[in-house]
């Protein structure tokens, strides 16, 4: 069990007679292990804490995968940085929102023939057309 605090580096040894294989498996800056569920922390810089009022901002990513972590941890780094570059520019800092996930319309098949169809910057064959 990796403990908050630990190594950012995950191995592991795959032996079998015939080869060795080692995986690694890196987390992202900022991804920390708590509990089973990732978060992303960063600290504020040094000028910015009076504003913000603490030294530290973190995020739940609530999610257990490493590759889905790394992912968003680097949309939150993003935001953080656009955050601490307004609270320099202003005098109210915003803290860091809630993950949300991209949202994706439902899209029948039916739907999406036709669109397929109706796109009139693609040229269609008559085999492709006849539907």
């Amino acid at each position: 069990m990796e403990e908050e605090g630990s190594s950012p580096r995950i191995s592991t040894v795959y032996d079998h007679p015939d080869c060795r294989t080692a995986v690694c498996h890196r987390r992202a800056f900022g991804v920390w292990l708590r509990g089973s569920i990732y978060h992303f922390r960063v600290r504020v810089p040094h000028d910015l804490r009076s504003a913000f009022g603490r030294t530290h901002l973190s995020r739940s990513l609530r999610t257990d995968s490493l590759t889905v972590a790394n992912r968003l941890a680097a949309r939150c780094a993003l935001e953080a940085a656009a955050s601490f570059d307004r609270a320099r520019q202003t005098s109210t800092p915003a803290l860091l929102g809630e993950v949300a996930p991209t949202a994706r319309t439902q899209v029948t098949f039916g739907e999406l023939c036709n669109r397929y169809l109706d796109d009139p910057t693609a040229d269609r064959t008559n085999k492709s057309t006849h539907a």
